[in-house]
């Protein structure tokens, strides 16, 4: 059973009462006169022959208003909701070609793009009871043939991009990927700014792995060697945990191939940090980065010299 009502249906009923088909914006159906449906015996349901329904694509093409009537004389929509509905599934059917994909109208066949801009149409199987056995009568609509796009144009226009779907709008996942990327991208700044520094020596001595754990000489006011190249040397703090946590991160990130100091002053209270040496106009800047890096509030240990 199907729904006689349906705009499926009714672009079947329409094209085989009147032999054409007009769809707004994307081309025309047209059915061979004196064409006569087969039982397809595999599939047990008629369907017509090869070559017997064609297909030209126009852009320009217009709303029909026979079309549109027919549309609203039998489901009851409204003028505007049945121009609504068929632009739709125009569209549709246009994203999928644009794509280069097939689109079938259901009843009436299955568009297939091919090479150099042609169309290969597929008939479709018949609704039942929406042809009779005798030739479909001639079109009383449209006599003359539409605005004619040559075939070799028919790729350039779709590839054009002029195409577009209501996914374009913006919407909650597009802001969550931006958010991400800039995530993202503050992370490559951070990796590119220590791997220069490190790679022209600018460094400060960091604890053997095997021994990680200094005191806090820097908190507590003795001078840590400092080497006089002209540089901010410093320590950016952003984690501060007790002695379990605290190997566990060290191991972790230097695992990982960060660059870390642990200190501690009484050997319960543990502290975590970046050591940086850098122009001062740069401070704000690495800060934001580690905070962002690391998830954690910051704050900067400045090194004094000897």
């Amino acid at each position: 059973m199907f729904d006689e009502n349906s705009l499926t249906v009714l672009l079947a009923s329409f094209f085989y009462d009147h032999g054409y088909l007009d769809l707004p914006e994307l081309g025309r159906f047209e059915l061979k006169e004196g064409t006569m449906p087969a039982m397809d015996e595999h599939q047990g349901h008629r369907v017509l022959p090869p070559g017997s329904i064609s297909f030209t694509y126009n852009p320009r093409e217009q709303v029909d208003p026979e079309l549109i009537g027919f549309i609203t004389s039998r489901s009851r929509k409204m003028k505007a909701l049945a121009i609504s509905d068929l632009g739709s599934m125009a569209d549709a059917a246009k994203e999928m070609l644009n794509l280069g994909q097939s689109y079938t109208f259901t009843g009436i066949a299955t568009i297939l793009p091919s090479t150099h801009g042609n169309f290969e149409v597929v008939p479709d199987r018949i609704f039942p009871n929406l042809l009779s056995d005798k030739p479909p009568s001639k079109q009383t609509h449209k006599t003359a043939s539409p605005e004619m796009v040559h075939q070799g144009e028919l790729n350039p226009i779709i590839r054009e991009g002029r195409i577009h779907s209501p996914g374009e709008r913006r919407t909650i996942g597009s802001l969550i990927i931006t958010g991400i990327c800039v995530v993202i991208v503050a992370l490559l700044v951070y990796f590119l700014f220590f791997n220069k520094t490190a790679s022209s020596g600018d460094t400060l001595p960091v604890e053997a792995a095997s021994h990680p754990v200094s005191s806090d000489t820097a908190a507590a006011g003795r001078a840590v060697p400092v080497p006089d190249d002209g540089l901010l040397h410093y320590e950016v703090v952003f984690e501060h945990a007790n002695r379990e946590r605290a190997l566990q991160r060290y191991r972790q990130l230097t695992g990982w191939g960060h660059r870390i100091i642990l200190r501690t002053k009484d050997s319960v209270s543990f502290n975590l940090a970046v050591p940086v040496a850098s122009l001062s106009a740069d401070t704000t800047a690495v800060k934001d980065s580690i905070q962002v890096l690391y998830g954690h509030p910051v704050y900067i240990r400045y090194l004094s010299r000897q």
